[in-house]
């Protein structure tokens, strides 16, 4: 019975380190999702994979979400927008991201789509830049590459 509680306590005491142990490796992003006109985006989902995590930006398009060390991939989405993707460098603290309108496109062949969608996300550095320089952006270039999705 004592070797049972012994064994029982030393194992009690692992659990509690580990978790703490995993605990105290996560780290918060915090960053903000505005849309191409520089407004702030209510309700985007931002989603970590990595821990299978997600929140929601509040009135001003602010959010904060915990990641693992070694987290490298968000994704951010709302009805409207298109998905946005944002692979991370290693010393991103904070983010600002810009989410480009969902557009339809009538009567136009898949590769003019593309090459119009891919214009407007190369032009996503220049709002950048802007919104920095207008007070809505903490940070004057993004801390993330943004790759894209052709159709």
């Amino acid at each position: 019975m004592i070797k049972f509680l012994r064994l029982f306590a030393l194992s009690t005491i692992l659990t509690l380190s580990l978790s703490t142990l995993a605990f105290n490796q996560t780290k918060f992003l915090t960053g903000r999702v505005v849309d191409e006109e520089l407004n702030p985006i209510v309700n985007a989902t931002v989603r970590n994979y990595d821990l299978i995590n997600e929140t929601q930006t509040d009135s001003e398009g602010s959010f904060r979400v915990s990641l693992l060390p070694n987290t490298k991939c968000l994704s951010i989405n709302l009805l409207g927008y298109e998905t946005t993707a944002i692979n991370l460098s290693l010393n991103c603290k904070s983010v600002d991201i810009i989410l480009m309108n969902h557009v339809t496109y009538d009567y136009t062949s898949l590769k003019a789509i593309n090459r119009k969608r891919k214009r407007r996300l190369d032009n996503l550095l220049t709002l950048h830049l802007l919104a920095y320089k207008k007070g809505v952006f903490t940070t004057d270039k993004p801390c993330y590459q943004q790759t894209f999705l052709a159709h």
